[in-house]
């Protein structure tokens, strides 16, 4: 496989008036080197303790210590090191714990590059999803790594994964499976958590190239099933339903004008019009790379993904991002809408997904303070994707 520069910087942006969602490939390889300058993915979780989050009147310290923390390679005091006992994670009440019931607190990283690399052809991955890589992340002081995910290229369908970028021996949906069930056993030995998330996706015959609104009917549950039956005797993973979902007729997030596309809270949580009442399917646009319409499909709820989950027989947590790309839980009403909607978990081990970008609608100590703290009251939350980058401007 081709050997790819390590670590790519997160070059992240948003639809409509944002910065282009479509991957921007003619920046992809910019930020080969590790620099502050660029926007670096880091996991961080939230527990609510005597009603705070992260002690929240330190929250903002708290992101910019864990970004600042990344760009001298080392993420606080969390060890990284293997637990003597086996490597395991659960949820009780509002707090992620591990086998023995200690409470645990997720530091880490987001390995960008299995969610790409099998459809750009030239491997399945950034060809650094290894022990070594496992043993480098571990000793920064993470515990935990989110692992980006291709629906096509794990299911095989739609001609993925490719080998166009002459990726030698050819790659397969089969080697592709291996290599993250490889690197999930290597961060696990190194007493590291694996973050499985759905990252891209596309329906029909469209193959996953881009970040769409929702899940797709034809193909994400299945995706879960399959992922859910590989891993339910692992441990020591965590299952991210979708990356960012969002609304593509809110400005917020998108410039659809057409009503049809419109991606509600029920949308969101069953995939109808009414939520748990049913009503009609709920359907929405997908996009190619280059933020083009091209197709309308089904969507595919969230509760249709953790049944796909459950019924596989994995018990593991599993996180829910909410719309505006993961960073609006309810910014309007105190983080109501996550909870109304949120899948119904028969396990109780569910937790918010919270995605924190500057100029996004919570972006601010106080809308976490209203927002998210309410929400940390009931279950953990996880603050898988953050950026802050002005953080190098005078105060």
């Amino acid at each position: 496989m081709a050997d790819k520069p390590r670590w790519r910087v997160a070059i992240t942006g948003r639809k409509g008036n944002k910065v282009g969602r479509s991957r921007a490939r003619l920046a992809r390889w910019q930020g080969e080197l590790w620099t502050c300058r660029a926007s670096f993915r880091t996991v961080a979780t939230e527990g609510h303790d005597a009603g705070n989050i992260l002690s929240l009147r330190s929250l903002v310290m708290a992101f910019a210590g864990i970004a600042l923390a990344i760009c001298v390679v080392l993420l606080g005091d969390v060890p990284g090191r293997a637990a003597s006992a086996p490597l395991s994670i659960s949820i009780v009440g509002n707090h992620f714990v591990d086998g023995a019931g200690r409470t645990i607190r997720l530091l880490g990283v987001n390995h960008t590059s299995s969610e790409y690399g099998c459809v750009d052809g030239f491997g399945y991955d950034d060809g650094h999803f290894n022990d070594g890589d496992a043993a480098a992340i571990a000793s920064w002081g993470a515990n935990a790594v989110r692992i980006p995910l291709n629906e096509d290229c794990w299911l095989g369908i739609n001609g993925q994964p490719n080998s166009s970028e002459g990726a030698n021996p050819p790659l397969t949906s089969h080697g592709y499976q291996q290599e993250i069930e490889s690197y999930v056993a290597d961060l696990n030995a190194h007493g590291i958590y694996g973050i499985l998330d759905l990252h891209w996706t596309a329906p029909g015959s469209q193959v996953a190239l881009e970040q769409q609104p929702m899940p797709d009917q034809d193909h994400s549950p299945a995706f879960w099933s399959s992922v859910a039956s590989t891993f339910k005797n692992k441990p020591a993973v965590v299952f991210d339903l979708f990356n960012e979902p969002y609304d593509p007729t809110d400005p917020r997030s998108g410039e659809d004008q057409n009503p049809n596309d419109k991606i509600s809270w029920n949308c969101w949580e069953t995939g109808t019009t009414n939520g748990p009442a049913g009503g009609s399917p709920c359907s929405t646009a997908a996009y190619d790379e280059n933020n083009a319409k091209t197709t309308t499909y089904q969507v595919a709820g969230l509760q249709t993904l953790l049944n796909a989950v459950r019924s596989a027989g994995a018990t593991q947590p599993v996180l829910a991002g909410g719309l505006d790309f993961a960073n609006d839980l309810g910014e309007d009403d105190s983080g109501q809408e996550w909870m109304d909607h949120a899948p119904n978990d028969p396990l109780n081990r569910e937790a918010a997904s919270f995605h924190n970008y500057m100029g996004e609608g919570c972006d601010s100590a106080i809308c976490w303070k209203d927002t998210i703290s309410p929400i940390a009251a009931h279950v953990p939350g996880v603050t898988g994707e953050f950026d802050e980058d002005n953080f190098d401007e005078p105060t």
